[in-house]
């Protein structure tokens, strides 16, 4: 079905979806900056996924976007993405994700250090 809806060479984002007892479940949000089809198709949960939904963009930046949004979407709610870290930037352009409101490494203190006490 991939290789029918989209084009070989096609930049954009994804979201792998389970559909069942009535309702769509998010698995997995990605990208590929150069070959959507094949990302998808080689993708380890694509089997268990139902569904899919391909967002073609011009370039790796929109992809990027569009992959960041929903994953901060699906992160907030109660949706089982299984995405274990964020999404990483484009090779190369060290863009920073339009959704979050911490640096990088602000995030990589914050784990890091214990919380601050409080008098």
């Amino acid at each position: 079905m991939v290789n029918l809806q989209i084009p070989a060479g096609t930049v954009g984002a994804y979201l792998l979806l389970r559909y069942e007892q009535q309702q769509a479940t998010p698995l997995y949000v990605g990208r590929s900056d150069t070959c959507l089809r094949r990302r998808l198709i080689r993708h380890p949960l694509y089997n268990r996924a139902t569904h899919f939904v391909a967002a073609p963009t011009r370039d790796s930046h929109h992809a990027y976007a569009i992959e960041s949004y929903w994953y901060h979407r699906y992160l907030s709610t109660s949706a089982t993405i299984t995405n274990l870290i964020h999404p990483a930037s484009p090779a190369g352009t060290g863009r920073c994700c339009p959704y979050c409101h911490e640096t990088e490494i602000e995030r990589a203190l914050r784990r890091a250090l214990p919380p601050p006490h409080t008098l």
